[in-house]
């Protein structure tokens, strides 16, 4: 019965906050996409910045600056899709 509470309560109050796991998702996909991809050097170095941004453990930051972290990927993503 105690383990279903907390697992109820840990369901209805994650510990890690949405925007946490936004950002680490978005990390993941980016960095698979790196490594996966043949990049030029332009597109090369804003994804390895935007990797360095979201692997930061201080990084917080609100859902307009992981909006437009994702529209950035999105875009150079859309360029090398065939």
């Amino acid at each position: 019965m105690n383990e279903q509470k907390k697992s109820y309560n840990d369901y209805k109050n994650p510990n890690i906050s949405e925007q946490k796991q936004n950002s680490t998702d978005l990390a993941a996909q980016v960095i698979s996409f790196v490594g996966h991809t043949k990049l030029n050097i332009d597109d090369w170095e804003v994804l390895t910045r935007i990797i360095k941004q979201l692997n930061k453990p201080e990084f917080n930051a609100s859902r307009k600056v992981l909006r437009s972290m994702q529209t950035k990927f999105e875009t150079i993503r859309n360029k090398y899709q065939r």
